[in-house]
């Protein structure tokens, strides 16, 4: 297998990963389960500082893009990665 594909494949398994942690936010799902503990301790470290950049440039912002942001960052990598500069 291509390692280019590889990493696509990577970059999108951790979009789905913060697309599910951010659909977790609109149910009550409970922090302490370990299957959530795990998703907030693989994804956090990505998206604390996009979340602490966008506080700092919108300090009275209530909804965070962070995961929108996160996601459309790792695609932009995910196509550099597959198709190059063009």
């Amino acid at each position: 297998m291509n390692i280019r594909l590889l990493l696509a494949y990577a970059i999108q398994a951790y979009n789905f990963l913060i697309i599910i942690r951010a659909l977790l936010t609109w149910v009550v799902a409970q922090p302490t389960h370990p299957l959530h503990f795990l998703l907030i301790q693989v994804t956090e470290p990505v998206l604390a500082p996009v979340r602490n950049l966008v506080r700092r440039i919108f300090p009275t912002m209530r909804v965070d893009f962070s995961p929108l942001l996160v996601i459309l960052i790792l695609n932009w990598i995910r196509d550099f990665i597959i198709y190059g500069v063009r």
